[in-house]
Formats: structure tokens, C-alpha cells, sequence
């Protein structure tokens, strides 16, 4: 199996034999043992069992009300994960949809209130992180 995609998920497994005739194995590498064949096992299959760490998208619950007051509260599912729990979300407010220059807010249950806000449009995303991973929700456009 090669894989030389960089961006690939998942783990990636290199085999390389030089000659394989299922009774034996020799040694062709650079370390060299003068052409000794050892015995080898002719395997034709194996299983792999490989683990997700990466946790669930946080979704938005509900929109926020429509705000009367400079303040807003953004409500979430939990975000989960079998191999791991999550440790926080990050929230980003920001009035560019690239969000190039974010208000962040780290927490560690599923909701924030925000407050300060003038009248506007915002978008918001949240991120979900644990000791493995991080996994984003879309953008949510909110306008005050």
C-alpha cells in the first residue's frame, strides 16, 4: 500500500518485500546477511483495527432570540467522543464570515452568554477539542 498524499486521514501502512515465495524470506536490505534465507509465514490477510478520536460537530440547539440588548445567548449540543472526552469549545464571534480577526471565548459546558455586542451582523462558529482532535461547526450568521 503506498500513500503519498500528505492530507490522507488515518493511519497509513508500508510493506515492502524484496522476494516473498511463501516458504521463504530473504534478507535484501542494506544491512546484508550474505543471501541467508530464514523461514517465513506466507500471511494473506490481516486485521486492523483502528480507533476514531476525533469528536462529534457541536450543533446549534436553537438560534438565539432576536436581541433587544447588546447581549446574546448561544446554546449547543454536546459534542462526543468514544475515545476520548471533550476538554472545552472555543467560540468565535467575529463581522467577517472568514473570521479574520475573532472574539474568542473557551468553555468547558454548552452555552455562553455574550454581551457588549452593538448592532450588527455576526457569525459565529464553535469548535469542540479533546486531548486528540478538534472538530468545527459551520457558521451561524446572526444580525443585531
Amino acid at each position: 500500500m503506498d500513500n503519498s498524499d500528505p492530507a490522507t486521514d488515518g493511519l497509513v501502512l508500508h510493506l515492502s518485500f524484496d522476494s516473498l515465495d511463501g516458504d521463504t524470506c530473504p534478507d535484501l536490505s542494506p544491512m546484508e546477511n550474505d543471501g541467508t534465507n530464514y523461514g517465513a509465514d506466507h500471511v494473506q490477510s490481516f486485521e486492523w483495527n483502528v480507533t476514531s478520536a476525533t469528536p462529534t460537530t457541536p450543533h446549534f440547539t436553537s438560534l438565539p432570540d432576536p436581541v433587544v440588548t447588546p447581549t446574546m445567548l448561544i446554546e449547543w449540543n454536546e459534542s462526543t467522543c468514544v475515545d476520548a472526552a471533550i476538554d472545552f469549545y472555543t467560540i468565535h464571534i467575529d463581522t467577517t464570515d472568514s473570521f479574520p480577526d475573532p472574539t474568542s471565548y473557551t468553555v468547558e459546558n454548552t452555552s455562553i452568554e455574550v454581551s457588549g455586542l452593538t448592532n450588527g451582523t455576526y457569525y459565529t462558529r464553535i469548535k469542540s477539542t479533546n486531548e486528540y482532535a478538534s472538530q468545527v461547526l459551520g457558521v451561524l450568521l446572526l444580525l443585531l
